[in-house]
């Protein structure tokens, strides 16, 4: 797994809010809040090959496994077009 990868990365514009967390063991877990208060949590293995990272969600809700291209630039992560900034 690429170093550069492992960390906390939150989308771009959100204030923090939207956070996507790369664990060095192989494990992901997004947070995502929603006006009415509530969060919504998902995590799972992730598993990078090339440019490609696939994740697997095997906790939360409205949560779907995917695979996204993804890029570093410096301290953005991009997948698929977000664009994720380091915390």
């Amino acid at each position: 797994m690429p170093a550069g990868l492992v960390g906390d990365w939150a989308l771009e514009g959100t204030a923090g809010l939207v956070v996507e967390s790369l664990k060095a063991d192989g494990t992901w877990i997004w947070t995502h809040p929603w006006p009415n208060g509530s969060v919504n949590v998902c995590s799972g293995p992730f598993a990078v090959s090339g440019d490609q990272i696939t994740t697997t969600f095997a906790a939360g809700t409205a949560c779907k496994s995917a695979t996204e291209t993804w890029s570093l630039e410096g301290d953005v992560l991009i997948l698929d077009g977000e664009r994720y900034d380091r915390q």
